[in-house]
């Protein structure tokens, strides 16, 4: 089996191979209206290696478009030996999302984000070590969200998105109350949301927006749950950078409710 230019066997990419247009179609999301980003998605200069891999590596391991509302059913993107999905919405440098991909083979990871230098960065990794569990998407969270079937998802995990702590800025927060309702409509029945943060003010905001989805429950039943990670393991970069600040994390578990028991 042949390698290519950054060492990943040649058939790897062959179960999602779209072509450039293809993949310009997914950044385009039809049929989902494109959501209005703020941050770093267009950083400092990339180095050379950097804009190769996001060229030739991430259409082969992109999210094949266009995105249509509840459409996508996630499984078609792996392997059959994938027993359930995962969902990462701002993986950042790949750090934790790999390592998570690396421990659980049967489980299919789907990694969202729109820092460009987070994405390559995570390429990088992935070139070093492929595997056959990885997906990503370089867009919204509330985009790939929108697109997956019902209940098709067994996790998702929002690790320290931006807390927007100012209230005029309050709207752009992650955690608002329809976001989560795309969520727990994406999560099976006893499927997980876990948010990490270390702003109270998105802490507080996320319990009051998730007061209103009735799908959702907290599973905290004592201070020691919110405060230790229920994935113990490699740290993302804004976690570790909470840690060397004396910053206390909070980590918000959500459980999705039985369908039945709405009915």
């Amino acid at each position: 089996m042949g390698k290519d230019r950054f060492g990943v066997p040649s058939s790897r990419g062959s179960l999602l191979k779209p072509s450039s247009e293809t993949h310009g179609a997914a950044r385009r999301a039809a049929g989902i209206a494109r959501k209005n980003l703020y941050g770093r998605g267009s950083p400092r200069a990339l180095r050379p290696r950097e804009r190769a891999l996001l060229k030739e590596l991430l259409p082969t391991l992109s999210v094949p478009g266009p995105l249509e509302a509840g459409a996508l059913d996630p499984f078609s993107l792996f392997p059959s030996s994938v027993r359930s999905v995962s969902l990462e919405i701002g993986f950042g440098a790949g750090e934790r999302f790999l390592e998570a991909a690396r421990a659980r083979p049967q489980t299919g990871f789907i990694g969202c984000e729109f820092y460009r230098k987070g994405i390559a960065r995570t390429l990088s990794a992935f070139a070093a070590a492929p595997m056959a569990n990885i997906r990503l998407y370089e867009g919204a969270g509330e985009e790939i969200l929108d697109s997956l079937r019902d209940a098709s998802l067994s996790e998702i995990a929002v690790l320290f998105p931006d807390p927007w702590p100012k209230r005029r800025h309050r709207r752009r927060r992650f955690s608002q109350a329809a976001s989560l309702r795309s969520a727990a409509r994406a999560l099976a029945d006893g499927g997980l949301l876990w948010i990490a943060t270390d702003s109270p003010i998105f802490s507080a905001w996320t319990l009051m927006q998730a007061e209103r989805v009735g799908s959702l429950f907290w599973t905290a039943a004592r201070a020691e749950d919110w405060r230790r990670s229920p994935y113990p393991g490699v740290q993302t970069r804004y976690g570790r950078k909470a840690a060397r600040g004396g910053r206390g994390v909070t980590h918000l578990l959500f459980r999705r409710a039985a369908r039945a028991d709405f009915l």
